[in-house]
């Protein structure tokens, strides 16, 4: 039995590989790359500011290459511990984005493969669920962010592992539990987690086998274990996420984002609002966002036998839909009030993860009943028939937009008819038919949010090269109407983002990917009180995308500013390090020994007794040494770091010491020798066993 069980189970990850490859096959054959949206802003460039400390032998606690200085290692949307992330190390970067992306649909596929099965279905009916889940609009729109997707494929092995711990109940049902959820905590995308982590206290709640002391004894075991597994990244990261702007956001910003009513229409007609690669529309926003395919939805209306898990994913698909539209709905106003944590969290939109898992699974419960099939298809018949001729009158409209949206009536509706067909002539294969037509539906129309562009396109742009510019002791300021694709010149179509991305910071990503300081840029947390000294014309908890007016500029050590087509040198600019006499910067008689993000060593030797300027931003965990003696960090203009020298020479250090990191590190080492001294114990339970 074990023997079959295992035979099935390889010749289905085999089927999901070849499907995979499909999916991808402009990326995996044609030297395609993926790249587009926050990966262009925040993703690419962390990674390889992370690939390149490691192959330095650093770990990377701070990044001083934007906001004039920012924790990097605290914001845990980039996902420094993430395994995948060790392709950035082997590959090229937008190769490895690929790669990346890629490996991520296997492990959804797979985990929501397991999930299925766990929850009752059949080989058949879990097959299906995957593909609905994996192949869906909401993942291939994540594929644009990949600290969204690399939750969201987690998602599906968390709620496997902990049916798993509530069913099984033993150790090493724990400790998989244990592990799964501690992986998507330190993924990144700390929203997606968040949902994950309600859905999971809703299902141990109200999983019916277990009573009210057992419940509550699993749930404290095994989120005490994974708060200690994990403490190494959520401690920085709260401390960062209460010092942030997100931290007084409140409830205007926390609804943006919201699904649109608009957004209805994409359930039904995909694309109906324009698509990512052909009409510019917004990842999140776009037209493909909640979208599982037509069929699909007609599976779920499908009757089944009352099941505990297919009532748990009703419910959670209703509430999830519901709470996707913000502050317009009365279920997402009553969660912002009850669920404390909510209120740091936009884009209301993202509950529709938690609404695409649920309908997938709902639907390999329909694939399990399809004996009432018939019936059904009977009557939906008339409306496809209807559909198709309003889509090919459609057709003949001059509009783009309409036209676009026949095309996925017509389609639609042949795909129904021909389901029809197969119930009443071939019911002998009516499952295989209903998947097939799925991953059809489902591919012609989930590529559209997926930008491809050839890898050669974005090695040719031509290189941001600034002369004379000494990167240790000067930054750069890119004007917001340089916002642009690196492959804008040789894709004319693609260059779209400036409407489309409400203007953020794309920067040709040669600029950052040479790790030009930067006092602007674009990230997940933006520490508050530089966000309040940058003096913003308007709120963006993520971003300082601003101009900056002359005293700012020049304090800052801006030396140029990047604009479309030219960089302009700022003449009156101090650097980044200098001594101040009556106000005014003197920067010939400070150099810089060492510099390193997380140390600076710097050797100075003013004639006069006065405040050395390191207009870094003073985060808690930096401190100073001057001639080798412990210091006292005094703030320079509210934000900046400074320490007070004497007449003649001086060697003075800067370095960061998070005691966040340390405290949690320490949490962290402990737990983990905990978790392999009891995965010991069950490897010598089992072998021990098994001689038996």
């Amino acid at each position: 039995m074990n023997r079959r069980k295992t035979k099935i189970f390889v010749g289905v990850l085999a089927s999901f590989a070849v499907l995979i490859c499909i999916f991808f096959f402009k990326q995996i054959f044609f030297g395609k790359v993926l790249y587009c949206c926050d990966n262009g802003t925040v993703n690419v460039p962390s990674k390889i500011y992370l690939a390149s400390e490691l192959i330095q032998g650093r770990f990377p606690l701070w990044n001083p290459y934007i906001f004039s200085g920012s924790p990097y290692f605290a914001d845990i949307n980039l996902g420094t511990l993430y395994p995948l992330n060790i392709v950035y190390v082997l590959f090229s970067p937008f190769r490895a984005l690929t790669i990346e992306i890629i490996l991520s649909y296997f492990v959804a596929i797979v985990g929501t493969y397991l999930l299925s099965r766990s929850i009752g279905l059949s080989v058949i009916a879990s097959f299906y669920s995957s593909i609905v889940y994996i192949f869906s609009g909401t993942i291939a729109s994540y594929t644009n962010n990949v600290s969204m997707l690399h939750v969201a494929v987690l998602m599906p092995l968390v709620l496997w592992s902990i049916i798993c711990f509530l069913q099984k109940a033993n150790i090493q049902s724990f400790l998989i539990a244990s592990l799964c959820v501690s992986l998507q905590i330190v993924s990144g995308h700390p929203q997606i987690t968040y949902f994950t982590f309600i859905v999971s206290l809703l299902l141990i709640a109200t999983y019916p086998k277990l009573s009210i002391k057992n419940k509550l004894a699993y749930l404290i075991l095994l989120y005490a274990f994974v708060a200690g597994l994990t403490a190494i990244q959520w401690i920085p990261f709260i401390e960062f996420a209460s010092l942030s702007s997100r931290a007084n956001a409140g409830l205007a910003y926390a609804s943006s984002g919201a699904f649109p009513p608009l957004g209805l229409l994409r359930f039904f007609l995909p694309n109906s609002i324009g698509d990512l690669s052909s009409f510019g529309a917004w990842a999140q926003n776009g037209s493909l966002f909640g979208y599982i395919g037509v069929i699909p939805l007609l599976v779920i209306l499908l009757p089944a036998k009352k099941n505990y898990f297919r009532l748990f994913f009703i419910f959670t698909a209703i509430i999830s839909f519901l709470a996707s539209f913000g502050e317009y709905s009365p279920v997402y106003l009553l969660l912002y009030h009850l669920l404390p944590g909510l209120k740091y969290f936009r884009s209301p939109e993202q509950f529709l993860v938690l609404y695409t898992i649920s309908m997938a699974c709902i639907a390999g419960f329909g694939i399990d009943s399809l004996a009432h099939v018939k019936k059904l298809l009977s009557v939906f018949i008339y409306f496809a028939l209807i559909a198709i001729c309003f889509g090919l009158f459609g057709l003949r409209s001059p509009d783009t937009i309409i036209r676009f949206t026949s095309v996925n009536i017509v389609f639609s509706g042949v795909l129904i008819s021909l389901l029809y067909i197969v119930a009443i002539k071939f019911s002998s294969i009516l499952r295989i038919a209903v998947i097939s037509f799925t991953i059809l539906e489902l591919f012609i129309f989930s590529s559209h949010n997926i930008l491809s562009v050839p890898e050669s396109a974005i090695n040719a742009v031509d290189s941001v090269t600034i002369k004379d510019f000494d990167w240790k002791q000067q930054r750069i300021f890119v004007d917001p109407s340089a916002v642009r694709y690196p492959y804008a010149k040789q894709f004319p179509k693609y260059d779209y983002v400036n409407e489309s991305l409400w203007q953020q910071e794309i920067l040709k990503p040669n600029v950052l990917m040479k790790k030009y300081p930067r006092a602007d840029g674009y990230a997940s947390m933006v520490y508050e009180k530089y966000r309040k000294f940058i003096d913003s014309t308007a709120f963006d908890p993520t971003g300082v995308n601003l101009s900056f007016n002359s005293e700012n500029r020049d304090i800052l050590g801006i030396k140029y500013i990047v604009f479309p087509d030219q960089i302009t040198e700022n003449q009156s600019s101090c650097d980044r390090i200098f001594l101040l006499k009556d106000d005014t910067c003197q920067n010939a008689t400070v150099t810089v020994v060492t510099y390193q993000p997380d140390y600076v060593k710097i050797t100075t030797h003013p004639a006069f007794d006065t405040r050395l300027v390191f207009t870094d931003v003073n985060y808690p965990g930096w401190e100073v040494l001057v001639d080798g003696k412990k210091d006292r960090i005094a703030d320079y203009k509210g934000i900046f770091k400074s320490v007070w020298v004497k007449a003649g020479d001086h060697t003075v250090e800067f370095l960061y010491t998070s005691e966040s990191f340390i405290y949690g590190k320490i949490i962290t080492l402990l737990s983990l020798c905990l978790y392999i001294v009891l995965t010991m114990y069950v490897l010598i339970k089992n072998r021990r066993s098994s001689s038996h």
